[in-house]
C-alpha cells in the first residue's frame, strides 16, 4: 500500500515532468527550463554553482573523505512534431 509521502512524490515528480514536457526548448535554448529548474532547486535548498546560462548545476555536498557520485541530465527538446 502506498504511504501519503510515496503518493505526494509521485505526484510532484509527474507535476514537474508533465511542466517540462509541455515547454520545450531546443539545445542551447533552455533558459526558461533553467529558471524552472533552479527555482526548484532552491526550493530544496540546494546548492547552485555558478555557471553561465543556459547551464545549471545543483551541488549536494557529501562527506568529506567519502566518494562522489555525480549526475548529469539533459534538459534540451528534440526538434519534431509529435503524433497523438
Amino acid at each position: 500500500m502506498r504511504t501519503v509521502v510515496d503518493k505526494e512524490l509521485a505526484d510532484w515528480a509527474v507535476a514537474h515532468r508533465r511542466y517540462l514536457h509541455e515547454n520545450p526548448e531546443l539545445s542551447g535554448q533552455e533558459y526558461e527550463t533553467c529558471v524552472y529548474i533552479r527555482r526548484c532547486l532552491e526550493e530544496l535548498q540546494i546548492e547552485i554553482l555558478d555557471y553561465p546560462a543556459p547551464n545549471l548545476v545543483g551541488f549536494l555536498r557529501g562527506t568529506e573523505g567519502q566518494k562522489t557520485i555525480a549526475l548529469r541530465a539533459d534538459i534540451d527538446a528534440l526538434p519534431i512534431v509529435e503524433e497523438g
